[in-house]
């Protein structure tokens, strides 16, 4: 995402405000952009996360209705990784 013209001029006068320390166009660009990118992601995490809840409940009223757990969420996924992704949580 990219930020404004107008909120990087509110963002300059936020942080001069907060902190003292007047930002010249670049950095004051490039802060705004890795804000607004941060909370962009917090918000796609958030999101991702909300639709495992709606999956994880839906499992459960199944199991808890039949007694059994529906195939598509009894098939394990794979946890083989692409080659250059350790440490990387699979995709899910």
């Amino acid at each position: 995402m990219e930020p404004s013209k107008e909120a990087i001029e509110e963002f300059k006068k936020i942080y001069k405000k907060e902190y003292g320390k007047e930002l010249d166009d670049k950095e004051a660009y490039e802060s705004a952009y890795n804000l607004l990118n941060f909370f962009k992601l917090l918000m796609d995490i958030d999101m991702k996360d909300r639709q495992k809840s709606v999956v994880l409940k839906r499992s459960l009223t199944v199991f808890l209705s039949t007694g059994t757990i529906a195939a598509s969420f009894a098939t394990p996924q794979s946890t083989k990784r692409p080659a250059g992704t350790i440490g990387m949580a699979p995709n899910v």
